[in-house]
């Protein structure tokens, strides 16, 4: 059986992190002629253009998350990169290619250079949950037996708790009440402690050519330490005081004339050595975690914890902004934030999902680029920090959109517990002009208590205008509907609430549209409804006891219908049981016992995927009790949301040997951890690590032969897809003809010269043959000068002759198809189309 046999091949896929890695967890280098941008990427490097922002490279060898790099003070074409895998890599960025791997036996938190010695690194090894400790590494002499020396015995997690300073001749860590510098000179550790408790200490940087260390203060104060190798006694000063809040990066200009902070305050800060002289940039956006600067100091890399990277001038002029999938701001002084579940929008073919806080970021999830960021809330952006109480902001809690794309709805509720709840529904309409969404409709407190549910009525045969379904905990549900408010100076159309249902003062939960839009399911606690949207009328009422558990609650059901074949039949999961009803008979069709956590549906499909408590996957055919597809461990925390993405169409045509509930969308997850998880097959991974690492380009000129290759390679290539080319055309064609409803058909003796045209092979002209000649003869006389010509009357013949041959198997074929179409006299849609002729 199919099923059997798609089942049998799950242990070909693999989970792939097709999004979501942090691209901040460590300090972004710029390269020394300031064209790429090199930054972490969970497992692997990737390296930016700073010109076009798009990705170049990605240097993928580690099997674990990747912690730091730097670049080889030797060659600034090589790259050094640790990892949690206990592996230090060296590599050839430019062509992507590994050239040594060294292994140091305990998980890499950070690595460090030294000027001093080319082949010296400082490596920061983690021995404890949170504890470090700094080795140094001679990578002339390595040997993976010998144990290398330790600098530090105890340092901080962070990477910029360490820094290298005075061109290698010393180092230095701080702690939370002091700093400890290490002098590799004279192999002398002295440690510099602060008043008892005053503040904490949470950065450090090291002056490039002084022997003075900045530090940052959880007040906001920037020290400068001097004489600290002088003796036990330092001396503190030049207190820079401008943050309000935690400096959380600090780092000096290559030539040490100038020191960049950032922090909280979404301010990046430039001072002037030696002088309480500043310059600032604001409205960045979002808390500044870490500075780097470019090796001639003409730019400047500024991570921010919203996952994105800025390059900004030395003039203070942002050039470009690289943003990963954001993640939520979650902190220790935050309360949780609520994920909207994940949405396809189907205009620009983006994943929407939560962004900055009170936005929805538009995210290309094949490109991992974000496309944009709406602003929903529209309010400033205020720091945990400046706070002891959690801080609540006013969350994005449903999103949705309808089929066309035209129209977007949202729900944005804040809930701090102690003033009144705030709850808005808005409804947004495209702008083609502005190629953005402006606010139509806005609707405070639509209902009394959290929505559930937000879904528009798909668009059906009728020209009924749009619909929208909300639910909640208030016991009831709305439909929604666009209606005219036009007047005597404007035309316009708003929201409206059309009506209201409920059913014996429960609890309203999920709530689904059948495909053609003419019924809406309902679930009411433990009990199913469906009704008709038009006139709100109840129709149908599922009997709780085949449902599931009676102590569930509202919100944890779940209900989808089916798609295409199975349009007839409604899904309904309790937690602890997935049941398929049959509406026709009201009937249940089949029902298997399984802790489930959620389901999503393939929109393209008769199947959905459903993901279990235990993290594991089944993918269900809705007419069928028997999975088509498991997966036991998806993921290491629990699935928080999942979307069918549906393919594009040159991926959907290409034969990929992908399983048939992939073929045509690809299953997306998201987990806690807000790493966007995918399936993909085991050699396709592999194949696309390797395809990814396209070399940086290089401005090498071309040669006679590079040109003479490119013009044969490009002729064999066109010459080997006429036939895939004019197959694909075929097979598309008769699909399209099979799958149209029978009663939109046009005559099925204007289908029969189309269909048959398609299933022949034209023949070139002899004009193509000529072009195609006298190019292999241009070719030909490069190489040699003997060349046999061929006469004008053999060319008219051979063309009278292939015209004549081609025009008597066409008329023969076309004869044969007729034949064979006036056979045919049972299939239905062939009936149907010759009664509408």
């Amino acid at each position: 059986m199919a099923a059997d046999g798609e089942t049998s091949e799950s242990d070909k896929l693999s989970v792939v992190l097709r999004a979501g890695a942090s691209i901040v967890g460590s300090k972004p280098i710029i390269s020394h002629d300031t064209k790429y941008l090199l930054c972490v990427s969970g497992n692997a490097v990737k390296v930016l253009s700073t010109v076009s922002g798009e990705c170049v490279q990605e240097l993928r060898h580690h099997t674990a998350c990747v912690t730091s790099i730097q670049i080889n003070p030797a060659n600034q074409y090589q790259l050094f990169s640790c990892s949690l895998d206990k592996t230090l890599i060296k590599w050839d960025f430019t062509d992507g290619v590994v050239l040594k791997v060294y292994q140091l036996y305990r998980p890499l938190v950070a690595i460090y250079v030294t000027a001093a010695s080319d082949t010296t690194l400082l490596v920061k090894r983690k021995v404890a949950a949170k504890e470090c400790e700094l080795v140094k590494v001679d990578l002339s002499q390595y040997d993976p037996d010998v144990i290398p020396p330790t600098v530090f015995r105890q340092c901080g997690l962070r990477e910029n708790q360490v820094s290298v300073g005075c061109k290698g001749t010393y180092v230095a860590t701080v702690g939370k009440r002091g700093v400890t510098v290490h002098s590799f000179k004279k192999n002398v550790t002295t440690t510099h402690l602060m008043e008892k408790d005053k503040y904490e200490l949470t950065c450090v940087a090291c002056h490039p050519t002084e022997y003075c260390v900045a530090t940052g203060c959880e007040t906001g104060e920037i020290i400068l330490w001097w004489n600290i190798l002088g003796g036990k006694t330092a001396v503190r000063k030049n207190i820079r005081h401008w943050h309000a809040l935690s400096v959380l990066d600090l780092t000096f200009s290559p030539g040490g004339s100038f020191m960049l902070s950032g922090g909280h305050e979404c301010v990046l800060v430039k001072w002037q050595h030696n002088s309480h002289t500043y310059e600032t940039l604001p409205r960045l956006g979002a808390p500044i975690v870490a500075v780097s600067c470019s090796p001639d100091g003409t730019a400047y890399a500024t991570c921010h914890n919203d996952n994105s990277i800025r390059i900004i001038s030395n003039s203070f002029r942002v050039q470009q902004i690289y943003q990963g999938l954001v993640r939520a701001f979650a902190t220790k002084k935050q309360a949780h934030v609520t994920m909207t579940p994940l949405v396809f929008d189907p205009r620009t073919r983006a994943l929407v999902c939560n962004g900055q806080p009170g936005h929805i970021q538009f995210y290309a999830v094949d490109m991992d680029k974000q496309l944009f960021s709406l602003d929903i809330v529209q309010q400033n952006y205020v720091s945990s920090a400046t706070l002891k109480r959690p801080l609540v902001f006013t969350e994005i809690e449903q999103v949705a959109f309808s089929d066309d794309g035209d129209w977007l709805a949202t729900v944005e509720r804040r809930d701090d517990h102690i003033t009144a709840v705030e709850m808005r529904l808005k409804f947004w309409i495209f702008d083609p002009k502005q190629q953005g969404y402006e606010l139509n409709t806005c609707v405070e407190l639509p209902h009394d208590q959290g929505i559930h549910t937000l879904s528009f009525r798909p668009l059906g045969v009728t020209d009924s205008p749009p619909m929208v379904v909300t639910t909640s905990n208030d016991e009831k549900f709305k439909l929604w509907l666009l209606a005219d408010d036009s007047n005597i100076y404007r035309e316009n159309t708003c929201w409206r609430c059309e009506s209201v249902g409920f059913y014996r003062d429960l609890q309203a939960g999920c709530a689904d549209f059948s495909v053609d839009g003419s019924l809406l399911a309902v679930t009411f606690k433990t009990t199913v409804t469906l009704w008709d949207p038009d006139t709100n009328l109840l129709r149908m009422t599922l009997p709780s006891v085949a449902v599931g558990n009676v102590n569930i609650k509202a919100r944890d059901i779940q209900v989808l219908f089916g798609r295409n074949n199975c349009c007839h039949l409604l899904a309904v999961h309790t937690g602890h049981r997935l049941s398929v009803w049959n509406l026709l008979t009201c009937t249940v069709q089949w029902s298997v016992v399984a802790n489930i956590q959620r389901m999503t549906r393939n929109p393209f499909s008769d199947d959905i995927a459903v993901f279990t408590v235990e993290r594991g996957l089944r993918v269900y055919t809705m007419n069928c009790a028997q999975p088509i597809y498991k997966h036991d461990r998806l993921t290491e925390t629990d699935v928080t949301n999942a979307i069918f993405i549906p393919r594009s169409q040159e991926s959907a045509d290409y034969d990929s040997g992908l399983l048939s509930w992939q073929h045509r969308a690809q299953l997306y997850f998201i987990n806690r951890k807000q790493e966007l998880l995918t399936l993909e097959k085991t050699d396709e991974t592999s194949m696309a690590a390797s395809t990814t690492s396209v070399s940086v380009v290089r401005n090498l000129p071309q040669t006679p032969f590079s040109i003479l290759l490119s013009r044969k390679r490009e002729k064999e290539t066109s010459r080997g897809t006429r036939h895939d080319t004019h197959n694909q055309f075929a097979s598309q064609f008769l699909k399209q003809m099979l799958d149209t409803p029978a009663h939109v058909l046009p005559p099925v003796s204007s289908l029969c010269n189309s269909f048959l045209e398609t299933l022949l092979i034209r023949k070139q002209s002899g004009r193509d043959t000529e072009e195609e000649d006298s190019e292999e003869e241009d070719t030909k006389m490069d190489v040699s000068t003997s060349s046999e010509s061929v006469s004008d009357e053999e060319v008219d013949n051979k063309e009278k002759n292939s015209m004549e041959v081609d025009t008597t198997r066409k008329s023969s074929l076309v004869e044969s198809k007729l034949h064979k179409f006036s056979e045919i006299g049972k299939n239905e849609k062939l009936f149907a189309w010759m009664d509408g002729s």
